[in-house]
């Protein structure tokens, strides 16, 4: 588990500094969280997506996250949903209900994702809760 004594409150444009993310559920898992939602030591939530990868031959891949902020309340709602517990890092195992209630629940899902403003920050790291570089997006 990684200590949040050390954490700065949010995301800033900076190199390898710690993380402020405190709680991720993966929505989406390849070799690591490829897409679903975090908050911050602030309390602040962000839909991650996984927009690029370098392998990494000696370890795990080094990956760029957009964020996009998600509205008060978000983070919450989508950990109910999917019955993620109070762990720091949860990836909820599909499907989450019976087949009736499956349905509505990825509708709910897919809501609250929508509702995610433009991205705001580029991360790039190993561990969504390690070491990051921030920077804002590319807008090219």
């Amino acid at each position: 588990m990684h200590s949040t004594a050390h954490r700065p409150t949010g995301f800033v444009a900076a190199r390898d500094y710690p993380s402020p993310v405190v709680r991720v559920i993966a929505l989406g898992f390849y070799d690591g969280p490829t897409e679903g939602v975090l908050q911050t030591t602030d309390g602040a939530a962000y839909r991650f997506d996984l927009i690029a990868e370098e392998h990494n031959p000696d370890g795990l891949d080094d990956r760029t996250f957009a964020l996009r902020p998600l509205p008060e309340g978000v983070f919450e709602e989508v950990a109910e949903l999917v019955g993620a517990s109070a762990a720091v890092v949860v990836v909820p195992r599909w499907p989450v209900a019976g087949p009736d209630r499956q349905a509505e629940i990825d509708r709910r899902l897919d809501a609250l994702l929508a509702s995610a403003r433009p991205s705001v920050w580029e991360v790039r790291c190993r561990e969504l809760m390690g070491t990051i570089t921030v920077t804002p997006p590319d807008r090219s």
